[in-house]
């Protein structure tokens, strides 16, 4: 996973439905050395955008970018 690709959250170990601010698409912004990247959802109101911070084992790559 790198910065530009297009990611959906899935975390097979979540019980639940899907936080809202998870559903759709987001896109990695930045990937830290730790594992984890901080990726940017596009929020049920307008154009407000919403950031969160997830390790990989919570995300599926959708697309790659080039």
């Amino acid at each position: 996973m790198k910065v530009g690709d297009l990611v959906k959250f899935y975390n097979a170990r979540w019980i639940g439905p899907v936080p809202k601010v998870y559903e759709g698409c987001g896109l990695v912004e930045e990937a830290y050395g730790d594992g984890t990247f901080e990726i940017y959802w596009p929020a049920l109101a307008g154009s407000i955008i919403t950031t969160r911070t997830l390790g990989k084992e919570a995300l599926e790559v959708v697309s790659e970018s080039r």
